[in-house]
């Protein structure tokens, strides 16, 4: 496939996720002019020209679009769909772990679902991505080029950079 194909599907992709958004934050009882207003800045926030311009770097894109749709799956209440669809969205991205997390948390929070169905969810979440990570682990060669270096000595900086990232304090290109 040539990159104009895969530059035209990113962008769909990322417009999708901004109609996504804004069905999320209408469902938080925003009213429309902010959920516009929000969804438009999110589609053009200029963090977001990394994953729609560098080829590497549009898992991101795909991975938000994944979460968004697994969110409101479960605003529906359909809970361990929406929690498997924002694990596959997290196999995208490290960077989407912990404000998959906190979305979750908002939602069922929202809902006034009782604390232990919260933490049911979040640690569903947390324990699916954890198994992934393990696997990937196991599966990786020791001194192999990956994408982040793997390994226990590694681990501290890893989860440095991944808070980090999840904050938007940096991106992976600086990692």
């Amino acid at each position: 496939y040539s990159t104009k194909v895969v530059d035209v599907y990113k962008r769909q992709t990322h417009t999708t996720s901004a109609l996504f958004f804004n069905r999320l934050l209408r469902w938080f009882n925003f009213s429309d002019i902010i959920a516009l207003l929000a969804s438009i800045l999110f589609l053009t926030w200029p963090s977001i020209a990394e994953a729609l311009f560098w080829l590497v770097a549009s898992t991101i894109v795909f991975g938000t679009c994944f979460v968004l749709s697994g969110a409101l799956l479960m605003t529906k209440r359909k809970y361990l769909l929406g929690s498997i669809v924002i694990c596959t969205g997290l196999l995208f991205s490290e960077g989407l772990f912990f404000p998959s997390l906190y979305l979750v948390f908002l939602i069922l929070l929202y809902q006034k679902c009782a604390y232990r169905t919260i933490s049911q969810y979040v640690l569903l979440i947390g324990v699916l991505y954890a198994i992934f990570q393990f696997i990937r682990l196991l599966l990786t060669p020791h001194g192999s080029i990956t994408q982040y270096q793997i390994g226990l000595d590694k681990a501290r900086q890893n989860a440095v950079d991944l808070l980090a990232m999840s904050c938007l304090l940096y991106t992976s290109r600086c990692v």
